[in-house]
């Protein structure tokens, strides 16, 4: 059991702490410290944990994700006082990288390009939370490698074709981290089909995923998402190319890649920044699809003669949405290895 105490010493809120920080506890602590000084503190916030006698992984987690927040951390006693520490040295480490104490949220990221994205983002820092629509054992998977690495991540089932998913999406992030900075709408599909040959279910069920998903996760994400944030849709060098049998997918993606640019004008004035990225012929699971004369096709088609991987997608990523890109916004980042120019 844990007892919680809430005083003012010196104009600094003081939570003191008694007895184990564990499991469940370590949730009511989290609800108790946003409802009073969590989300916007009138002043400094200190946790004195001198009376606690155990602390488990979970309220280890709960401790990190407040000192990231500026929370100060006390103990007495070398047990406590060690932990205090090596909490402290973690978030200093991950504050070095360049998405330290960031929060990314990436769809569609059980597999392909949206988990290499996911695991990039982890190991430059960030809390990731890897979206899946029904492959949960792969999302699973993807948390489990990051968690390997030293990174954090979450697991969190949406269809990102429903919008009332989409919006549990984005708050079910902000519940998890207690903030959003990072939104990558990668969750996609394809359709190969000839304009004259699809149907209005077709065409209604690649547009839900691949167009109105990704606009009301943006519309949420921006919310919730922090000054600075970062926004990247992934869409396809095909916009720039065209071919058959593609008419429906590549109409999805055109109409992304415009939602950016409107996005792009909204959010400037917090300095959000909202990207395109679009890939070219990448070596993933979708592209397989089409047979080995589409890879070689591919391949050719890039002066470097070769397809692309999905890490070096990733790469492509985790630069737009750090710093370093801050005065890019607007634009879509052809990642084709120079098939568009």
């Amino acid at each position: 059991m844990l007892k919680i105490s809430l005083q003012s010493v010196d104009g600094v809120t003081v939570f003191e702490l008694a007895g184990r920080l564990t499991g469940r506890w370590a949730e009511e602590l989290n609800l108790f410290w946003r409802s009073t000084a969590g989300q916007k503190p009138a002043g400094p916030v200190r946790v004195d944990l001198s009376s606690v006698t155990f602390i488990d992984e979970a309220g280890k987690e709960l401790l990190s994700a407040m000192h990231r927040r500026g929370v100060e951390l006390v103990a007495s006693g070398c047990l406590n006082t060690c932990i205090v520490e090596r909490i402290a040295q973690s978030v200093k480490e991950d504050e070095m990288k360049s998405l330290g104490g960031k929060v990314a949220l990436v769809t569609g990221a059980s597999n392909g390009i949206g988990r290499a994205i996911a695991e990039r983002l982890a190991g430059e820092g960030a809390a990731v939370v890897v979206n899946y629509g029904k492959s949960a054992d792969r999302a699973k998977q993807v948390v489990a490698a990051i968690e390997a690495n030293g990174g954090k991540a979450v697991a969190l089932q949406a269809d990102m074709s429903a919008i009332a998913d989409v919006r549990r999406l984005v708050k079910e992030t902000v519940k998890q981290f207690g903030r959003l900075d990072i939104l990558v709408n990668n969750a996609g599909m394809f359709i190969s089909k000839a304009l004259m040959e699809t149907t209005e279910q077709e065409f209604d069920r690649i547009f839900a995923l691949n167009a109105k998903g990704p606009y009301f996760a943006m519309q949420e994400a921006a919310r919730a998402i922090a000054d600075g944030g970062r926004i990247v849709n992934i869409s396809t060098d095909g916009t720039h190319l065209g071919f058959p049998n593609a008419t429906a997918y590549l109409g999805t993606k055109g109409a992304l890649e415009q939602f950016t640019k409107g996005l792009a004008h909204e959010l400037a004035p917090r300095q959000v920044t909202v990207n395109t990225v679009s890939p070219g012929f990448t070596d993933t699971e979708m592209l397989r699809v089409g047979g080995p004369q589409i890879a070689e096709y591919g391949a050719q088609l890039s002066p470097l003669k070769r397809l692309g991987s999905t890490q070096d997608i990733a790469d492509v990523v985790a630069f737009v949405v750090s710093d370093r890109a801050r005065w890019l916004t607007g634009q879509n980042i052809h990642a084709g290895g120079g098939v568009v120019m």
